[in-house]
């Protein structure tokens, strides 16, 4: 799959035989905010790898040409695609998905994190088979606040 700053493949762990995603970048492609961005993702990632429904950083490492993100590998997909799928989805199965997510994100907030691209190409399932096994990925736009932050938002010229 190929992502905005570089690649992600399937790989195994050798000490542990687990699957994993490995995002590769080419340092080349970055400039000095994007690799600080990089940098902090990667820090914010390692900070809440502990929790069953963020992905969790295994590894993070370079060489001289790219670096490596070792993830936890998603293998059900994207939420909303999955959903899609569905033909029936009980208000039950929502409210348990609803405050698994809300759960989570309490989680990242008591540690100070916001992550600030949440949307359903962000929520991932573990697996195929379990629609609240959520996963929320991608924190690139993450970061640690003291206190509340503003923002504007714009998209497509509209303002929120």
């Amino acid at each position: 799959m190929v992502g905005k700053y570089g690649i992600v493949h399937r790989g195994i762990l050798l000490n542990t035989g687990e699957s994993v995603a490995v995002k590769i970048i080419h340092k080349s492609d970055l400039t000095e905010k994007d690799l600080n961005s990089l940098k902090r993702e990667c820090r914010i990632m390692y900070e809440l790898r502990n929790h069953p429904h963020i992905i969790s950083l295994k590894d993070f490492c370079q060489d001289s040409a790219n670096f490596y993100i070792v993830e936890e590998l998603a293998e059900g997909g994207e939420l909303f695609d999955a959903l899609s799928r569905r033909t029936s989805y009980s208000e039950r199965e929502a409210q348990n998905l609803v405050r698994t997510l809300l759960y989570t994100l309490r989680y990242c907030h008591e540690k100070g994190v916001v992550h600030r691209d949440l949307k359903p190409e962000n929520i991932l399932l573990k697996n195929s088979d379990d629609y609240l096994d959520i996963k929320i990925a991608d924190f690139g736009f993450a970061t640690h606040v003291r206190n509340m932050i503003r923002m504007e938002c714009r998209r497509m010229g509209i303002n929120h």
